[in-house]
């Protein structure tokens, strides 16, 4: 069970990473980040989150989300090899950290888009920019989801957590999926 201080840090993580997404632009591959917490000082009630890219690379374009669910699926079936585990071990504690989360960087629709209109043609059809958001969803070790989106051209949307996961939560089977990811990585 996480701390209640880093229950209270990760919804700012989340702001964080959209913010730092954001200065980053738009039009970018989706990007699996992992989420450590260390002790500053031993017995110190101070905690730093690290937010670190994970080793494993979503080779997918941008607002490919409906791709990337069996990537995560397949992530998460890659991490329960026991072959596999040595190497995922030494990551995980490379520096005597604690493995707390992911959080999952990508764009997408937020509802149907025109016939044939395709992610980042907003110079084309203007009117489908709405349609385009960047999602931040995050997975803690305890279960609960972080989530915030920003619509393309607008500001970001308040953080929403949530104590658990259910099917109408963030953004579809995502969040399934990057659950599954953060309890194989959580068992190792």
């Amino acid at each position: 069970m996480l701390s209640p201080q880093i229950t209270l840090a990760l919804p700012e993580v989340v702001t964080g990473i959209e913010e730092k997404a954001e200065n980053l632009g738009w039009d970018a591959p989706p990007v699996l980040l992992a989420l450590f917490h260390r002790h500053l000082v031993t017995g110190s009630p101070l905690h730093l989150i690290e937010v670190e890219p994970s080793p494993f690379a979503l080779d997918l374009e941008p607002g490919s989300d409906s791709g990337l669910a069996g990537v995560l699926s397949l992530l998460a079936g890659f991490i329960c090899i026991p072959e596999n585990a040595l190497e995922l071990t030494d990551w995980l504690d490379a520096t005597h950290r604690t493995f707390v989360g992911y959080a999952l960087v990508f764009e997408g629709f937020q509802y149907t888009p025109y016939a044939d209109y395709t992610y980042g043609d907003i110079n084309t059809v203007p009117a489908m920019a709405d349609a385009e958001v960047r999602i931040i969803a995050a997975i803690d070790t305890d279960g609960r989801c972080y989530e915030t989106r920003r619509i393309r051209g607008e500001g970001p949307q308040p953080i929403t957590v949530h104590d658990a996961l259910t099917p109408n939560r963030l953004a579809g089977a995502i969040p399934d999926v990057l659950s599954r990811l953060v309890t194989a990585t959580h068992h190792l």
